[in-house]
């Protein structure tokens, strides 16, 4: 986190794990924490990624991407 906010980082991305302790460490400092849902293959359900989203925006986090559902994008399946 020094790292960070010594050389004004837009945003760190990290495991959801940590979000919360980003958040805090980096408090005060113009650096976003950011984490991604359902890395690296998207192998979970579209609500476990929601709630985990949520969860992550609860904990400090101001940027969360998601991973598609690989294999349901390798077969076609675009509306899942």
């Amino acid at each position: 986190m020094l790292q960070a906010r010594q050389h004004r980082f837009a945003a760190v991305c990290v495991n959801a794990g940590w979000v919360e302790l980003c958040a805090i460490e980096l408090e005060g400092a113009e650096v976003a924490v950011a984490t991604v849902c359902g890395f690296p293959l998207g192998a979970t359900t579209s609500r476990a990624m929601a709630a985990d989203a949520a969860v992550a925006g609860a904990g400090g986090a101001g940027d969360v991407d998601m991973v598609i559902a690989l294999g349901r994008a390798k077969g076609g399946e675009w509306t899942y």
